[in-house]
């Protein structure tokens, strides 16, 4: 906290020059570059962080940083504070300067903010909106002459459903998420938009939104009806070139794309169905030859997926790879996995092995064991992560005793780098406890395991 002698320090500058010192003072949250601000954030600036905390020094601190309206331009408003806060916020900020905002509200509230903050929406350059969807479709075919971030989030989920809102311009966005709105649409080229989280609701708009943005980075796509009913004959495949990290819910989503520069491949199943439109079952490794990607970071969640997806021959194409992450529900799922990383031929690249919730390592350890004796013989194989999920009633499932002991002896005797972590339940909060971990060449076993909620 500044000092009265550090007050009389910058006494003796002009006031401009001390107006630049207490723009050093923001927090990049609150700084004009910093980056989106996390969903467990505070709401609110706090009376112990700058601009506020600048405003407690003495009066004549208290003038210049009022007199600042670019110390203002980040806003936070939750619905529980009073509306004459977001006024007086906005009238901090003044007339010419960049926002960022950063609003949740609900009912009439809602309302009554966007009536606030549209007249401004030229001035918008980061902005995070939990709002009614009956509030967001306002922004409907609005022009963003100088946003880089927008994130958008429905409020309500029962008022998803709205009619299509598009956003008209937006020439500087980097960064836009909506995947809870699923009706927003963006209209003219998108050239700066690097990472893009949206919802799905057909194919043929998914492609004509991906067409706007040629230079992705970062895309997770959330699909919920990839294939609708005025869906008359697939798109040909879009090409996106800079791709690296690609999310999609359905690998039915893969045989419209191609993406040369990909690096991460994250795919979670929705559905047990893989009838739908006749989808081939080797869609992933035609994508990736249609691809030729060097992929590197494989992950697969099994959660509601078809259990022969996993299969030798689903897998064999994904030769580059040299970290696979799965996550499984069931016995079944944990097996399928298992049985074809037994063929020296998949994935021959593999390094770094992670599976996450494997309930039925409980009843399947000779596989697991007899899978990574191999592979550490035979492949690349260095790493091995396996994590132990909290189940709905009581804590996680943990392996046996003699698993515990196979795996230490992989470790010691094999050279396996091993580290086992289960989630656990303390009063209100979860701990990840971690079991054993030698990924630090320090082999360190843990033995306390606390206590957790029924």
């Amino acid at each position: 906290m500044p000092t009265e002698q550090d007050s009389l320090i910058l006494s003796v500058f002009p006031p401009e020059i001390t107006q630049k010192v207490f723009r050093h003072c923001l927090l990049p949250q609150y700084g004009p570059a910093g980056p989106p601000r996390p969903l467990f954030h505070r709401w609110s600036p706090s009376p112990r962080e700058a601009p506020l905390l600048l405003t407690q020094i003495c009066r004549q601190w208290r003038d210049m940083c009022l007199n600042a309206p670019d110390l203002w331009t980040s806003i936070d408003f939750d619905e529980n504070q009073s509306i004459e806060y977001l006024l007086t916020s906005l009238e901090r900020a003044g007339n010419g300067v960049p926002l960022s905002l950063r609003i949740r509200a609900s009912g009439s509230t809602a309302a009554l903010v966007m009536d606030m903050i549209i007249p401004s929406i030229h001035r918008w350059q980061r902005i995070h909106l939990i709002l009614p969807a009956a509030e967001l479709v306002r922004l409907h075919m609005h022009h963003f002459p100088i946003l880089e971030q927008l994130t958008l989030c429905v409020f309500e989920k029962e008022s998803r459903m709205t009619k299509p809102t598009v956003i008209q311009n937006g020439p500087l966005l980097l960064y836009a998420d909506a995947r809870t709105f699923p009706t927003l649409h963006f209209a003219g080229r998108l050239h700066l938009l690097t990472t893009l989280r949206f919802h799905a609701l057909d194919t043929n708009q998914t492609m004509a939104t991906l067409r706007q943005c040629p230079n992705l980075l970062d895309l997770a796509c959330d699909y919920r009806n990839p294939y609708s009913p005025f869906f008359l004959e697939p798109p040909e495949p879009l090409e996106l070139p800079s791709l690296c990290v690609l999310k999609v819910t359905d690998h039915q989503m893969l045989p419209f794309l191609a993406t040369p520069n990909l690096e991460r491949l994250h795919l979670q199943y929705t559905s047990r169905n893989e009838n739908g439109m006749e989808i081939p079952r080797d869609a992933f490794g035609s994508f990736l030859t249609r691809s030729g990607c060097d992929l590197l970071f494989l992950s697969i969640n099994t959660k509601e997926m078809p259990y022969s997806w996993l299969m030798a021959d689903r897998l064999r194409p994904a030769n580059s790879v040299r970290h696979l992450s799965v996550t499984v529900a069931d016995e079944q799922d944990f097996a399928s996995p298992w049985r074809a990383l037994r063929e020296p031929s998949v994935l021959p690249r593999l390094v770094h092995l992670e599976v996450r919730d494997p309930a039925a390592v409980l009843n399947t350890n000779h596989i697991m064991l007899d899978v990574l004796r191999m592979r550490r013989k035979h492949t690349a194989l260095e790493k091995l992560e396996v994590f132990f999920g909290r189940r709905t009633v009581g804590g996680p499932r943990m392996p046996r005793a003699a698993v515990m002991q196979a795996l230490r002896k992989l470790a010691e005797k094999k050279g396996l780098q091993v580290r086992i972590t289960a989630r656990h339940r303390l009063a209100s909060s979860y701990v990840d406890v971690s079991l054993f971990d030698n990924f630090d060449e320090n082999a360190v076993e843990y033995t306390y395991i606390p206590t957790f909620e029924a």
